[in-house]
């Protein structure tokens, strides 16, 4: 991993390797040529709540609110959560190609949301059959696979319609390189809002602090545990890592909210930016980010980025 004492020593203390997910690689296929006029990122998350909740809701009324069964439901805990609107959803599912009969998504289960992956999948072979987009869609579910330890893709999924479960991935997993000057590659619209406003510039005091209270929010919800730092501190020190040579614009779209009836916005930025400074532990930091995402909208695939070393 080509890990440094000093991270080595920052990831024990700090209960870093506490936080662990899981992912999923799903691959569907249509039996005909499709083309959506809709997002489909969006239709696909859509409909996924819907055929998650048609799989596990047993309350006949179909009512989540006053619910016996809601402390132990897959739905609450990983889709509706209204009770907990300051915290990060325990899942990412991020979109990445369709060329009109083969689908590819995945989703990243965050920590304790891994017991659920039997409703997840099972959800996913009734999102098949419930179709996607206004034209109701059929697909076939053809192979569903895992990231491993080894940061590779495994088949999880056999003929007779199981699934075996993913591999838990932590820190001590990931290849740990770095330097102190590399480019940030903003894939997905990144969104972070502070008091209320749309960043429209990015610095380096917001970006950590805002990928910081992200993890750190995953490990308590969802991981049992405390990212035991000086958050002050870091934030302080986070100032003095510079960002240059920004190459960013917006990127916005819509998409639509069957529970709640209304179209809502995504947008954020896009492009990239070359960060230089002591990057050390802020590496850690980084590379789990590239993981599990930063800002908002991001169960919806947002604010994912990725690293490339500039020599």
């Amino acid at each position: 991993m080509n890990i440094t004492e000093a991270q080595n020593t920052f990831i024990n203390k700090s209960n870093l390797d506490k936080l662990f997910f899981s992912k999923y690689r799903f691959t569907l296929e249509s039996n005909k040529k499709i083309e959506f006029v809709e997002n489909l990122d969006s239709i696909i998350r859509g409909t996924f709540g819907t055929s998650l909740k048609n799989i596990v809701c047993i309350n006949e009324e179909k009512n989540c609110t006053p619910c016996n069964y809601r402390k132990n439901c897959a739905f609450i805990y990983i889709i509706l959560n209204d009770d907990k609107k300051h915290i990060p959803k325990p899942y990412i599912l991020d979109f990445e190609k369709f060329d009109g009969k083969i689908l590819n998504f995945s989703i990243t289960l965050i920590g304790n949301a891994n017991k659920y992956y039997k409703q997840i999948f099972y959800s996913i072979r009734e999102l098949c059959i419930l179709g996607l987009g206004k034209d109701r869609e059929e697909f076939s579910l053809v192979k569903v696979e895992a990231l491993t330890k080894k940061l590779d893709f495994k088949m999880v999924y056999d003929k007779n319609n199981n699934i075996s479960i993913a591999e838990k991935i932590t820190i001590n997993d990931i290849n740990i390189t770095h330097s102190n000057k590399f480019l940030l590659e903003i894939i997905k619209p990144l969104r972070i809002d502070q008091d209320k406003e749309l960043i429209k510039d990015l610095n380096s005091q917001v970006f950590f602090k805002t990928l910081l209270r992200r993890l750190s929010s995953l490990m308590y919800f969802y991981c049992d545990t405390n990212l035991d730092i000086d958050f002050e501190n870091f934030f302080e020190i986070a100032s003095s890592i510079t960002m240059i040579k920004k190459e960013l614009f917006f990127k916005s779209k819509k998409r639509y909210s069957a529970r709640q009836d209304k179209e809502i916005p995504l947008y954020g930025l896009k492009g990239s930016i070359e960060i230089e400074g002591n990057l050390e532990i802020f590496y850690l930091f980084l590379i789990l980010g590239s993981y599990l995402h930063v800002g908002k909208g991001v169960s919806f695939g947002m604010g994912k980025y990725q690293l490339l070393n500039i020599s």
